[in-house]
């Protein structure tokens, strides 16, 4: 079974193990980056998020056996991991540009959490016995909200369950709904590093996922709700404010959508600094948890922004538990209000500035944006800074294009004789809209060119529930790239990575 791919948006969508085996044993783990595409940053606040896994950016793990008797080894990155440096100056740039902590830390606390695992589900030391060199790689933007590090936790503890031969479910009691609470608990419980579920959710399922994170109501025969003994996570959800995390133990809280309904996206990141996310997020956490109205109002206003992205923009089609459709089968068009999602990336992007502030969200994330504004996408951070997904803004394009045509038709601008006849004939389309003494020939032929013309050119022109209708041309994306690479910004085409198999 295959998805239906438009516009090579999508690869190849069918289920793809995260994992391969070499003949000489060597194991290579994939994961991806990731898009936050709406509601985010409420996923650490029970709030609702829509999140997509992209193919541009990846990282690797790599498992090679060691001859019995050697000892298990952790490679550090040459650059992530880097102790030398040839100046100061240097010193200081790397720290810019991939902070200060690299992965063998996220290494380390996976192979922790692996092994603590293991012992709770009593899986035979025997199997465990073999050694290895492991080692990490990574062109994931670091520190700029794409998941770069999570993507090392995914991927890692993939390589180790495909290194043992170990079975997620029938070794270690631990169900595909339940690994995103593990991935989180690695860099949270064992690193203290300030996270959500979100990113974890989509490295596990792959593809286009909605994510309710809100409590859900308790069960009724019953005040507490029950603890995985193996994960040591609660399997009932989060557990109102008073929880800084928690496990979503139903997978009918995570929604795979079908990723070709999407209209084409783009990605914009900093190749100039990097920040820390955890950092961003501190703060906010102790606001909301003390019931900052801002906070508490923001957080619920930016995860209704991801249910509207479902239910009105992509007509809520959701896959099949298989995670994939039906060769041939294809969402319908009509409902879906793909015009609307610059919309509402916008005012993601705005409650997340009065939630946050300007002095946290920076000014270099706030000059992305303005420039993404400015070229006419709306847009929106992907995760905590750094990096931004942006839609072209087909729908503000055809009103402007709308009010020109009129302009043109009308006898000129605002001012001089064409301008004043436009006035009067709107002022006088108003009065017979509002009185409603006539029907809509008589309007039609009583209106003015211009208003005729757009009224035909509403009918003719693109219903904006195509994904085609956004998709850049050729002189549109080398006139983005250029504009973005100005101001220190890279700029590309995102395409969704595959769904994920192997969890």
């Amino acid at each position: 079974m295959t998805q239906k791919v438009l516009l090579n948006q999508c690869g190849n969508m069918s289920p793809k193990p995260s994992a391969e085996v070499a003949p000489d044993g060597k194991v290579v783990a994939t994961s991806y980056a990731r898009i936050g595409l709406m509601g985010n940053p409420s996923d650490g606040f029970g709030g609702k998020t829509v999140s997509l896994l992209i193919q541009n950016f990846k990282a690797t793990v790599t498992l090679v056996p060691v001859a019995f008797g050697e000892p298990l080894s952790v490679v550090a990155h040459p650059v992530h991991d880097q102790w030398e440096f040839e100046s100061l100056l240097a010193a200081s740039g790397q720290a810019s540009l991939h902070g200060y902590y690299g992965g063998v830390r996220l290494i380390r606390a996976s192979l922790k959490k692996f092994t603590d695992l293991c012992l709770a589900a009593e899986v035979d030391p025997s199997r465990l016995a073999r050694n290895f060199r492991i080692s990490y790689d990574t062109d994931i933007p670091r520190m700029v909200g794409l998941s770069g590090s999570s993507a090392i936790v995914a991927a890692c503890l993939q390589g180790l369950l495909t290194f043992y031969g170990i079975h997620p479910s029938g070794d270690l009691k631990v169900e595909k709904q339940e690994w995103p609470q593990v991935l989180l608990d690695v860099e949270m419980k064992e690193l203290g590093i300030t996270a959500g579920l979100q990113d974890r959710v989509i490295q596990t399922y792959g593809g286009l996922v909605h994510m309710d994170f809100s409590p859900p109501p308790p069960p009724p025969s019953s005040s507490s709700s029950s603890t995985n003994s193996t994960t040591g996570t609660t399997g009932s959800g989060t557990e109102g404010r008073g929880s800084s995390n928690g496990s979503i133990g139903s997978s009918s809280r995570y929604t795979p959508l079908d990723p070709a309904l999407l209209p084409p996206l783009y990605l914009a990141w900093d190749v100039r600094s990097a920040g820390d996310s955890g950092a961003v997020h501190s703060d906010a956490k102790q606001r909301w948890l003390q019931g900052d109205p801002v906070l508490v109002r923001g957080m619920a206003s930016v995860a209704d922004l991801a249910d509207r992205l479902r239910d009105e923009c992509l007509g809520h089609l959701s896959l099949p538990s298989s995670g994939n459709l039906c060769e041939g089968q294809e969402g319908p068009e009509e409902g879906r209000r793909l015009g609307e999602v610059a919309g509402l990336m916008r005012l993601n992007s705005e409650w997340r500035l009065e939630m946050y502030g300007a002095a946290v969200v920076g000014e270099r994330n706030l000059r992305m944006l303005g420039l993404a504004e400015s070229l006419g996408f709306g847009a929106k951070f992907t995760g905590s800074g750094g990096a931004a997904v942006l839609v072209k803004d087909r729908k503000a394009q055809q009103e402007e294009e709308g009010k020109e045509e009129e302009g043109r038709e009308g006898g000129g601008g605002e001012e001089g004789e064409g301008g004043e006849v436009r006035k009067k004939e709107a002022a006088q389309e108003n009065a017979e809209e509002k009185e409603g003494a006539a029907s809509e020939e008589n309007l039609a032929a009583s209106s003015s060119p211009g208003k005729r013309r757009k009224k035909q050119k509403d009918r003719v022109c693109s219903p904006l529930s195509s994904p085609e209708t956004f998709l850049l041309s050729e002189s549109e994306e080398n006139a983005a790239k250029a504009a973005f690479l100005k101001e220190g910004f890279a700029f590309q085409k995102v395409v969704v990575a595959p769904v994920v198999a192997g969890w």
